[in-house]
Parts: C-alpha cells; structure tokens; sequence
C-alpha cells in the first residue's frame, strides 16, 4: 500500500471501522496490506475480518459487486467467507476524508490455517492440484453468473 495512504489510516478511523460491525474490540492484527487493509478483529470468541479499502483503489459500487458475486458463489454451493451486514444494516460503510474515502467491509473469517508464503514445503503438489481444480470450478460456475445491473467491475482490458 502506498505511504500516503497508511498515513491516512489513523487509529480513529481504524477504531470507527471496526465499530461498524462490533461496539469494540478486544484484539486486531493487520493481515495484509497490498490492494486494501486486511484485519483479523476479535472480540471473546468470535473472530472476523475487516477489509478497508482506499478510494484509489476500489470504488463503492465495485465492492458491492464483488458482494454479490461472492453471494452468487454461495448459492452455486462454493465453500466461501460471506460478507456481514453491520449494525447499520449494510454490506459497505464510507469514511469521507478530505478528498477520498475509504470503503470498509467485514467477512466471516476461514476456519483453518494460511499457507506460508515463506516455507516452500507447504505448497505441496496435491494442494497446488486441489487449487487449480478450484479455480476450474469458479471460472465454470462464473460463466452463467448475471452480475447486478447496478454493480458492476471494472473489465479487465
């Protein structure tokens, strides 16, 4: 992520992230931040992500289509991490910021363990075939998905 965006990401937005979805937290660790700010939140027993995306890089209406393709995936019977709806009732939540904004969402966290990207050893043949099944599966089932009329992402070209 760039420099000038980390800056932007103050611990008080962080805090009125989180509070979208839970009034606090008991602990968050940052995951991942290369296209958005990844979070793993807990609260007693119960984890969750949180994903804060920049304004930059992701606009409201191309997350809330991959909202409604993650959804279809779930109806097509794929074993995905559903989005959660806020205590505002609503799939995205806008911190406004002085020219920008950042768009935050929170999804149910995977049960199990990340694969190291350090220890080579993990990244065995049958996992590497099981993924690449997978990818086939999705790019089958993607095929007669209908995105929705008012979310749309960006093509690719």
């Amino acid at each position: 992520m760039e420099r000038h965006i980390k800056q932007l990401l103050t611990e008080k937005i962080l805090h009125e992230a989180f509070r979208y979805w839970l009034p606090s937290v008991d602990t968050f660790q940052l995951l991942d931040e290369v296209e958005n700010f990844v979070y793993e939140c807990q609260q007693g027993e119960h984890s969750w992500i949180i994903r804060i995306s920049h304004s930059s890089h992701r606009h409201e209406e191309e997350i809330l289509a991959e909202l409604d393709w993650i959804h279809y995936l779930k109806q097509q019977q794929f074993s995905v991490c559903l989005p959660l709806i806020s205590n505002h009732q609503q799939w995205v939540h806008r911190i406004l910021l002085e020219d920008s904004a950042f768009y935050i969402t929170a999804f149910e966290k995977a049960s199990g363990q990340m694969l190291s990207k350090e220890n080579i050893n993990e990244w065995t043949f049958s996992r590497i075939h099981s993924l690449g099944k997978l990818i086939g599966q999705l790019h089958h089932a993607s095929q007669e998905y209908q995105p929705h009329p008012n979310y749309r992402r960006l093509l690719w070209y």
